[in-house]
């Protein structure tokens, strides 16, 4: 069926496309022919045989006697009325596209997604199953009472019979679609005549033989119409056992009759078959219920007015009873009625199991997909749905269940109703049914009709449903199939994510209590290492990972869709909540700017940028733009292939070294400029190497079984109090060097004016002191190891490291401050993760450095020159990082706009001596104009 896949809403493939998918899902010849059955035959007549059941033959006259005609008739008009509504709302939705196999289940799903349609999909072919069963139990019921009253064993009677009319309800559901259809034209011609005949007879004054249903008793009675209509009117609720045995109420009266409205959907289930689901569905199930309406209505009242009260309450046998000329008349229309509300149920369940299986939402259901070559009839889903019912027939007695399938129709029924109200109050631009006759107060009025009828009627089976459903839509939500159906569910996303992002804009700024990174992570090559150290630092913040390729868009539009597809998938399969960026630019740094500036939505925006570092080993430092496009051609192909193999064999994942696509080291400069003068946080990775993959196939970093994560800090930076408050403004001097050589690190450590805050407000901790405690922390809070269980594995350690300037500053001082600031930050700390270090303890470390100091007057760090800075810090850091995961550190300050390669060559060289043979580091620079850390309550 070439239609099977077509989504209800939209139409976002081509015809191609559609048809491939089909074939794939339906697993069956793209020959395959549909029946092609018309509205009276495909669903009027199957839906009225359903609606026009058992409960009037063996129910209703019962019902007219404790409720009264106007109680009764009040019952039929609520339960009409919810049919109708929902009726309305299924044909808005069945008019709006193509309708392919699955009934209710397959609407459900294109509009409210596989999660909701699955759910009520599973628990309708559960009713439906268990449905062929009561049916057949009450075909059993009746013959084993009319021509088998005496027998010793009842039960294993009832069982015999239920088991042969269910072989003789398979064989005709084996034949077909088309023979069902004829078949079920008899059994409306014989059981419309059998209710013709008991109507006319309560017309026609007569006496007849009744009988207590519950004693057995033998009277005499007499039809007479008109004559009991006033003493019928009124209500008058007795005991009986029907009711437990306590005295009857309109809820127990409700509750019996409301299944006589739940054969709506037999038209809908079988949409597959149908020559023209949109016409049929809507015209031949109104039809149907408008028929029902008019018999029920009139049986209400005939029986009302044709018999005493004793004789309704005590006789359900009344309507057989009553029949002029014989009983079997009415016997033959019950069961006719059982039957083909069996066959009714069989056929309906089966094409929504086949549905389900074809959408592959479960992998134990994959074999009730197939379909017959004419037909597409789900022979293989049928003899399921009869193994189940025989099962049901053998245990005999399942009453308890019947109350949870009648809350199964109702929730199904329930969200048909409220997928027709969202895509009609949300104005969803392809919502454009042919049929004109609904309306979103009218949709919502039918679901929750609906939901209050199924409360109701059982609170306790709804919410044993509600559960069922729960728990299926849990399920689905973790094991489903990403589908392409369009459904309301993305509406709903897109609906409300919208209105928060503008929410967020008119707000401002984030507080500060909320602030957390949202990173924009430059990438150019599989760098999983360093995507997983960003994944565990942004805590609930933005990922976004992004790639420039440098060329001309004509030529590299294509190679930038098929990055973003293969990013996307690597990103799915590694565990990481991110989202993906790709595009084409002939300068690299001018697209940079642009996703520096432009990443993010509204109020969620980019605080933090993450590049790798520019390893100059190998490359040529001032490229050609014709060999950067040359190199990256190679590169891409390269990387594409990387990302589909990341994730297949082992637990290592592999990474190469990720230099950005910038024709020269000066350019690489520029873009960390760029990003601080756009007031951007930014982190320079290195030495994060390959990832690892966890127990869940989470990324981690080669790192993360180690305990420690090291905050260092160097150089001075003040604490003053104000008026009993401490007021903290550790920060980063941002000068830029005249010369052309790289600015010393100590520019990286002075601080800015301390700023004295009004104790009256909140205190919040800036600059680039805060700013390295707060990421130290967030880091900190992953777990040690690759995998696991999260409540087996520690927390990584928090270590603070100050390495002082001279030997004249006070450690003592310094440890104290460093502990003030984790104690107003609220991070818990020991004692022995503060460590400060004096100058003069690094001459044994670092030869160079003990002769320096040896002409100087005293060690001073400030002092030296930037290449023996860096090699000095990088021995101290090293020698304290034997069981260290993670490294944070101040960034040097980059070289300003316009300085010359030589600078920008020296300024990275220094980097690489600083990070030498460490591990993961992340040099860290704030740009942000905002506090990160606040005392706020």
């Amino acid at each position: 069926m070439s239609d099977s896949k077509t989504p209800l809403l939209g139409n976002g493939s081509s015809s191609a496309a559609v048809a491939a998918d089909d074939s794939i899902n339906v697993g069956i010849a793209s020959a395959n022919s549909k029946n092609a059955l018309g509205t009276i035959n495909g669903c009027y007549v199957p839906c009225l045989l359903n609606i026009m059941g058992i409960v009037l033959f063996l129910r209703l006259s019962w019902a007219v006697g404790q409720a009264g005609i106007l109680l009764s008739l009040a019952i039929l008009c609520i339960a009409t009325l919810q049919a109708v509504i929902t009726v309305l709302s299924l044909s808005a939705l069945v008019t709006n596209g193509v309708m392919s196999t699955g009934g209710s289940y397959f609407m459900i799903s294109r509009c409210l997604g596989p999660e909701f349609g699955g759910a009520i999909g599973l628990l309708f072919y559960c009713a439906y199953a268990m449905g062929v069963a009561f049916y057949t139990i009450g075909f059993a019921t009746t013959v084993q009472t009319t021509f088998f009253p005496d027998t010793d064993e009842p039960l294993w009677m009832i069982r015999g019979i239920g088991s042969a009319g269910l072989l003789f309800v398979l064989g005709i559901s084996l034949t077909g679609a088309e023979f069902f259809a004829k078949f079920n034209v008899g059994f409306f011609a014989i059981q419309f005549g059998a209710i013709a005949v008991g109507m006319v007879s309560f017309w026609v004054p007569h006496y007849f033989d009744s009988y207590d249903t519950v004693t057995g008793d033998k009277f005499r009675a007499r039809a007479d119409f008109p004559k009991h209509l006033d003493n019928n009117t009124m209500s008058h609720f007795t005991k009986s056992d029907s009711c437990d045995g306590q005295v009857c109420q309109f809820h127990d009266i409700f509750a019996i009759l409301f299944p006589m409205v739940t054969g709506i959907m037999e038209g809908a289930n079988l949409s597959g078959d149908l020559a023209n689901p949109a016409k049929s569905i809507p015209v031949g199930t109104l039809w149907a219920l408008v028929t029902a309406f008019v018999i029920y209505t009139a049986l209400i009242v005939t029986m009302g007015g044709s018999f005493t009260r004793y004789n309704l309450k005590t006789d359900q046998n009344l309507f057989q009873n009553a029949t002029l000329g014989s009983s079997y008349i009415v016997v033959t229309g019950i069961i006719i009625s059982s039957i083909s509300s069996a066959l009714g149920s069989l056929f309906g369940g089966s094409r929504v199991l086949q549905a389900m299986a074809r959408d592959d939402l479960m992998p134990i259901l994959s074999p009730f997909k197939f379909g017959t070559a004419h037909g597409d009839e789900p022979r293989v889903a049928v003899l399921f749905t009869w193994a189940v019912a025989q099962g049901c027939v053998m245990i005999g007695d399942i009453d308890v269940v019947a109350p949870i399938e009648t809350s199964f129709f109702c929730l199904s029924y329930a969200c048909c109703n409220l997928a027709c109200f969202i895509l009609s109050a949300m104005e969803a631009p392809n919502f454009r049914p042919k049929f004109k006759y609904y309306s979103w107060p009218v949709a919502l009025v039918g679901a929750i009709l609906n939901l209050g009828i199924m409360v109701y009627l059982s609170w306790m089976y709804a919410l044993i449903s509600v559960c069922c459903m729960a728990a299926l839509f849990t399920y689905l939500s973790h094991y489903g199939p990403v589908t392409e159906w369009g459904d309301i569910t993305n509406e709903l996303i897109f609906h409300q994510v919208r209105k928060y992002l503008l929410r967020l804009e008119q707000t401002g700024a984030t507080p500060t209590k909320f602030w957390k990174p949202n990173l924009l992570v430059l990438v150019d090559n599989c760098d999983t290492g360093m995507l997983a150290f960003c994944n565990s630092l942004k805590k609930g913040g933005l990922l976004v990972v992004a790639q420039v390729i440098v060329g001309s868009l004509d030529n590299y539009h294509r190679v930038a869709d098929s990055l973003r597809r293969y990013w996307a998938d690597f990103i799915k399969q590694a565990k990481l909540k991110a989202f993906v960026h790709a595009t084409c630019a002939d300068e690299a740094r001018a697209a940079y700017r642009v996703l520096i500036s432009a990443s993010g939505l509204g109020g969620l925006s980019i605080n933090t940028v993450v590049l790798p570092f520019f390893e100059i080993a190998g490359l040529t430092t001032d490229r050609t733009q014709a060999e950067l496009e040359r190199s990256n051609r190679l590169q891409y192909t390269d990387l594409e292939q990387k990302l589909q193999r990341q994730f297949a064999d082992d637990d290592d994942v592999g990474m190469d070294s990720c230099n950005l696509p910038v024709v020269s080291v000066k350019e690489y400069c520029g873009i960390i400029t760029d990003a601080l003068l756009m007031s951007k946080n930014v982190i320079v990775g290195r030495n994060f190497s390959s990832g690892e993959r966890g127990k869940k196939g989470r990324l981690y970093t080669h790192t993360s079984a180690k305990a420690n994560v090291d905050v260092w800090i160097w150089g001075d930076w003040e604490f003053r109090p104000a008026q009993g408050r401490a007021g903290w403004a550790p920060s980063v001097n941002m000068h830029a060097s005249d010369s052309d050589g790289p600015v010393p690190l100590q520019s990286m450590s002075d601080v800015r004016s301390s700023v004295v805050m009004d104790p009256s407000n909140p205190m919040c901790l800036e600059g680039i002191v805060s700013l390295l405690v707060q990421f130290g922390y967030l880091f900190s809070r992953s777990r040690l190891g690759p995998g696991g269980l999260r409540h087996n594995r520690k927390l990584h350690r928090l270590r603070f490291i100050h390495v002082l300037d001279t030997d004249s500053n006070d450690m003592e001082a310094s440890a104290t401050r460093i502990r003030e600031l984790c104690d107003e930050a609220r991070i818990e700390i020991e004692t022995e993760d503060i460590k400060v270090i004096s100058p003069s303890t690094l001459r044994d470390l670092v030869p160079a450095f003990a002769e320096w100091c040896q002409g100087a007057n005293k060690p001073c760090i400030s002092a030296m020159p930037a290449g023996l800075q860096a090699q000095t810090l990088n021995a101290v850091v090293k020698l304290n990082s034997s069981n260290t995961c993670q490294v944070f550190l101040p960034l040097i300050e980059p070289p300003p706009e316009g300085a010359p390669l030589t600078q920008c060559e020296a300024y990275v060289q220094t980097l690489a001596e600083l990070t030498k043979e460490l591990p993961p580091c992340a040099l860290v620079a704030d740009g942000e104009k905002t506090s990160v850390i606040s005392t706020d309550i």
